[in-house]
């Protein structure tokens, strides 16, 4: 199987790297060393290159994303990258599908559960994080039945989003009362490709945090 996933430096695209090259599978990673795809040249240069790279994928996975805490304190030129990269990037990548992926390809989509609850700090991330769970319902229909297109939220997880350790004050609000490891995320993958009547879905693995 042919795999592009976008951001595998760290946490969710570098566990999933490392499950499908441990599977035999051919990676294709698009990170930051390579094309910024928080800049409409860096987007462009990564469509172009997974065209020319194999005649289509089997899987794409959009998962480079970045979140900034205390937006308000920072001005409009240094929060556009985050959408860039956590929204238009990924309508870019999907719009290109057709052209990149298997007639019976998959496309899965790394939301976030801020996508789904409001945070007064972050409230642009949670808006580019929503728009992806609408961008995933919206080509689901689009790209039917060939192309299956579906989304993941996750919760807290030890990944590098967030460089510090998680405050105990946010982990007393998760019902599982743990931080999730960023392998958990592995098996949802696999389940949605082992789903073959699933499209169009958000499943959210956040510990119980969004209920």
């Amino acid at each position: 199987m042919k795999v592009a996933i976008t951001g595998t430096t760290s946490g969710f695209g570098l566990v999933l790297k490392e499950c499908f090259e441990g599977h035999g599978d051919t990676v294709v990673s698009i990170d930051k060393e390579d094309f910024d795809l928080s800049t409409i040249h860096g987007i462009e240069g990564a469509i172009l290159h997974l065209h020319q790279l194999f005649s289509f994928f089997d899987l794409i996975i959009n998962n480079a994303g970045i979140l900034i805490l205390h937006e308000d304190r920072y001005a409009l030129k240094e929060v556009v990258p985050m959408v860039n990269l956590n929204l238009l990037a990924v309508h870019q990548i999907m719009e290109a599908a057709p052209r990149l992926l298997n007639t019976t390809g998959n496309i899965i989509n790394i939301a976030s559960v801020s996508g789904l609850n409001s945070d007064p700090d972050t409230p642009l991330y949670g808006a580019t994080k929503a728009g992806v769970i609408s961008l995933t319902k919206s080509f689901a229909k689009l790209y039917a039945p060939k192309i299956r297109v579906n989304c993941i939220s996750p919760g807290f997880h030890s990944t590098n989003l967030v460089p510090a350790a998680l405050p105990q004050k946010l982990l007393d609000k998760v019902p599982m009362k743990y931080e999730g490891r960023a392998t958990g995320i592995i098996p949802v993958v696999q389940c949605i490709l082992d789903s073959p009547y699933m499209t169009g879905a958000n499943i959210v693995l956040d510990g119980g945090l969004s209920l």
